[in-house]
């Protein structure tokens, strides 16, 4: 992450031009020299980097000297391929937020394309904003090609698009931004916009007309583009498909494999800049893929995601030919947040721990942050040495089987599961005649099942908990003599309130059971027992009625503001 180069002897010499210039006037004037094979290519497997230095002199006297990195390689475009230097350009890539202090340092952009490299990657789209140059520098020098965007994007539907001080100063915006950095090999693209259309179509529910002046825009802002920079043929708008046929690319959001077989055909290079539901997959949504797993733990969650993140690399979006790849996203959904400054992860974090810089000096340039908080960002860029630079979650795993420069190759997550939702229960015996604090035994056998229709509901009739359920579609019954639950609820909100002790003060009656009987019955047939935001009021006699041993730690989090007070989270 530390830059290491310095200038060698010069490998190509550019003769001097004498320019005469009339005071309060401009003249422009192009250097030109033959280069032959005196200039190594810039490649992502070998980033070769050339400095210029144009000097100026009047008189005999060096008046001014400027400095510019570049790299020597072509990008043309052949039918629906892209090339570099001549040959097929597959690009591999990652997408990420910027989020701000943790990443203002050269060792985050290293520490985040090192990972890219090691699941297989070759490429990124800092998404959504203009990144500090030096990110651009970094990915020169490690061979990480870069679709540079435009900080004009509308995923939130805030852009005024009425606005004719808004058009003008997109255009600005976007001739600063090729300006700036059309010097740096690694940018193999300009992404002018990230999810307008969608926007327009349905959030804003804009008529067609609207949708239309924005693809007119979007072939304008093509021709700004080339006018600035004319050696880059990859134009495109994030997630706004071709822009109804303006840009000269194709870049989809999400979409299945249908979708991406419908891109492949429009006839020109295409990508996927966001794709799998890393980003917003409920574990509901999660479960179709790998079942109740989904449910389990984050863990069981990333492994649906692994399955869904090679199946639409490898089945989709290398199988149809996309020139550029990309999940959303490798750095947060493949990695693992990390936690800096807690040696002690068997208790909650305080604000007392995390990683500490000094306090703030008045006066002093630029930003000064004073604390990184632990499990705030999953790249160790050199902040904790008692931690790993990053640890995989499964989809890292899938998406470097599917990045395999060779073609995707087998691995765990690479066949999606048959049967991914179950369909058994558990039946046994649990002892509950065991030392304190030792875990109940239970032995269990499988049998079929019909789906769960009705849960159990051990709690107040009119208490919020009850209510809330029966709002969300959840069907309750009462406890009944003789019949097991497949599922108990019980209100830990409420217990032991007298209403519930009075319901059920009529113990191993006919008409019911004890709470004792019907938790017993409940685990000795492999029923699943939730206990409903469990307080601490409640905490002893749930002990009473558990196999194992239930403990509460109150914890006090700086980010969780209560603004409303709700039964359903009053606990918490």
């Amino acid at each position: 992450p530390v830059p290491k180069w310095t200038l060698d002897a010069a490998v190509l010499e550019i003769p001097e031009v004498n320019v005469q210039v009339p005071a309060g006037q401009e003249v422009t004037v192009t250097l030109r020299q033959k280069v032959g094979d005196r200039l190594k290519f810039w490649t992502p497997e070998s980033p070769n980097l050339y400095g210029l230095v144009l000097e100026t002199a009047q008189n005999g006297l060096g008046v001014d000297r400027r400095y510019e990195r570049f790299g020597w390689r072509q990008l043309t475009f052949d039918g629906n391929r892209q090339l570099l230097n001549g040959q097929p350009l597959e690009l591999r890539g990652d997408s990420w937020h910027f989020l701000g202090i943790p990443q203002m340092t050269r060792r985050y952009a290293w520490s985040w394309f090192k990972m890219l490299k090691d699941a297989n990657g070759n490429a990124v789209r800092p998404h959504a904003q203009v990144y500090p140059r030096f990110y651009l520098d970094v990915a020169d020098e490690m061979g990480v090609m870069v679709l540079d965007e435009s900080a004009i994007w509308a995923s939130d539907g805030g852009l005024m698009l009425d606005s004719d001080k808004l058009w003008t100063r997109c255009e600005e915006h976007l001739r600063n931004l090729v300006r700036r950095d059309r010097n740096h090999p690694a940018v193999f693209g300009w992404s002018v916009a990230n999810e307008v259309i969608p926007v327009i179509k349905h959030v804003r529910h804009q008529p067609p007309e609207v949708v239309e002046a924005m693809c007119q825009r979007y072939g304008r802002w093509v021709e700004l583009v080339k006018s600035v920079d004319s050696s880059r043929p990859w134009i495109s708008a994030d997630g706004d498909g071709d822009g109804d046929g303006r840009l000269p690319t194709l870049v989809g959001h999400y979409g299945d494999l249908n979708s991406m077989r419908d891109w492949s055909r429009k006839g020109k290079p295409w990508g996927i800049g966001e794709q799998t539901m890393a980003y917003y997959g409920t574990p509901k949504q999660v479960a179709k893929i790998n079942g109740d797993r989904a449910y389990e733990s984050m863990e069981g969650r990333m492994e649906g995601l692994a399955y869904e993140a090679y199946n639409l690399i490898a089945n989709g979006q290398r199988r149809y030919g996309a020139s550029y790849c990309s999940v959303f996203n490798l750095v947060w959904y493949a990695l693992k947040p990390l936690e800096f400054g807690l040696p002690d992860t068997t208790r909650p974090y305080t604000v007392a721990d995390g990683v500490f810089f000094g306090p703030c000096v008045e006066g002093r340039f630029g930003v000064q942050p004073e604390r990184l908080g632990p499990y705030c960002i999953t790249l160790n860029a050199g902040y904790d040495p008692s931690l790993p630079m990053y640890r995989t979650w499964p989809m890292f795993d899938a998406v470097k089987a599917a990045y395999a420069p060779q073609g995707p190759q087998p691995c765990k997550w690479d066949k999606m599961p048959l049967q991914p939702c179950s369909n058994r229960r558990l039946a046994g015996t649990v002892d509950r005649k065991m030392p304190p604090g030792t875990a109940a035994t239970t032995v269990v056998q499988e049998t079929e099942r019909a789906p769960i229709a009705v849960a159990t509901f051990l709690g107040a009739d009119k208490g919020a908990t009850r209510k809330q359920l029966q709002l969300m579609g959840v069907k309750l019954e009462d406890p009944k003599a003789g019949v097991t639950p497949h599922v108990l609820i019980v209100d830990g909100t409420q217990l032991p309130e007298k209403e519930f002790e009075q319901k059920h003060a009529k113990a191993d009656t006919a008409s019911t059971p004890s709470p004792q009987v019907i938790f017993d019955q409940t685990f000795a047939q492999g029923g699943t027992v939730l206990i409903w935001n469990p307080s601490v009021k409640a905490l002893d006699w749930l002990n009473t009625l558990l196999p194992a041993r239930l403990d509460l730690t109150k914890r006090e989090a700086s980010s969780l503001l209560v603004t409303q007070v709700d039964p359903l989270v009053a606990s918490l």
